[in-house]
């Protein structure tokens, strides 16, 4: 089996945040409350101490501008629509069930990329679903941990669901030196598509420097990251943060390589605005740039028949938060 090329891995080992919230930039992700892990946005006071369960609903679309392929022919451009469901059960003052459900479809437009298929079309459209349970928990008065698990299916259009399917988990410790600032380390572990089961260490970050600024891990399966967040008002938060992305995904088994395997590899660098109009309603509109971007197409063993790095795009992006 090919192993994640040692770029991928070492952005993943020194970004990876808690593995639970975003599926895409640049809409900010919706990640756990700091004992979990960081989110780049200001906690609501009294999250901790409600017994009241809190969902948090994000639509949200995107686009990466067309970019050419480094020494291969063609290019791509990808559009992305998805949501991400978030339920916290509070289960004490300081303890929660969480639950979260993700869902993005994905097009891709390859034109003239003849040096992954005779077609110029490795593939066309991806569909990703996220299912995951955790639980967060408190030890003493400073320490914290929590724990999950998920189960994903990612696939082309006429992909086989069941080939599809990778299973994750995830444990954590935080620890809280003040109301303020939150530090941890955590592991995640997930099977692959026709490749080697991953482990990945995670650090875990959230510091409320003041009132206004906020420094914060965000990440999910695939995504990971750290953003600096500039609060000047209750009503606006604006975010610069960089990260590390990962998608992969049964292929079409009547495509051009059935039953193969997609991956995609980015590193994004986003200034994302949020804009509270309503205290359950955000809205939120982000622009950023892929600094490098890395397309891989395997075939139904998981052998490489073609990978290719592309050259940098813009991305934008539009999203809205509700808040339950």
């Amino acid at each position: 089996m090919r192993r994640t090329p040692a770029m991928s891995a070492a952005l993943c080992s020194l970004l990876a945040a808690a593995a639970y919230a975003q599926v895409g930039p640049p809409v900010p992700s919706q990640g756990e409350p700091p004992v979990g892990g960081g989110e780049a946005k200001a906690p609501e006071s009294g999250t901790e101490s409600s017994n009241k369960v809190n969902a948090e609903l994000t639509l949200f679309g995107l686009h990466i501008f067309s970019s050419g392929f480094d020494g291969a022919a063609g290019d791509v451009s990808v559009t992305r629509i998805g949501e991400q469901l978030r339920v916290s059960v509070p289960r004490g003052d300081r303890n929660a069930i969480l639950l979260g459900f993700d869902a993005m479809h994905s097009w891709y437009e390859f034109d003239g990329a003849t040096d992954f298929v005779a077609s110029g079309e490795p593939w066309e459209n991806a569909t990703e679903l996220d299912l995951s349970a955790g639980y967060r928990g408190a030890i003493g008065d400073h320490w914290g941990f929590v724990v999950g698990a998920s189960v994903n299916a990612a696939f082309e259009t006429g992909g086989d669901f069941g080939d599809s399917l990778t299973f994750g988990g995830r444990a954590g410790f935080t620890y809280s030196s003040s109301k303020s600032l939150t530090i941890g380390l955590g592991a995640a572990i997930s099977s692959r598509l026709e490749d080697d089961v991953i482990a990945i260490p995670f650090p875990v970050v959230s510091w409320q420097v003041n009132d206004r600024w906020l420094i914060a891990s965000y990440g999910d399966s695939r995504g990971t990251g750290l953003g600096v967040s500039f609060m000047p008002n209750d009503t606006w938060t604006f975010t610069l943060r960089a990260g590390v992305g990962a998608h992969e995904f049964r292929l079409d088994e009547t495509g051009p390589v059935p039953d193969g395997v997609g991956r995609t590899w980015h590193v994004p660098v986003e200034f994302i605005a949020a804009w509270k109009i309503d205290p359950q309603v955000t809205l939120q509109a982000g622009v950023g740039y892929e600094v490098w971007q890395q397309y891989t197409l395997d075939d139904s063993e998981g052998n490489e028949l073609a990978e290719f790095d592309a050259d940098p795009a813009l991305v934008v992006g539009v999203g809205v938060e509700f808040t339950f």
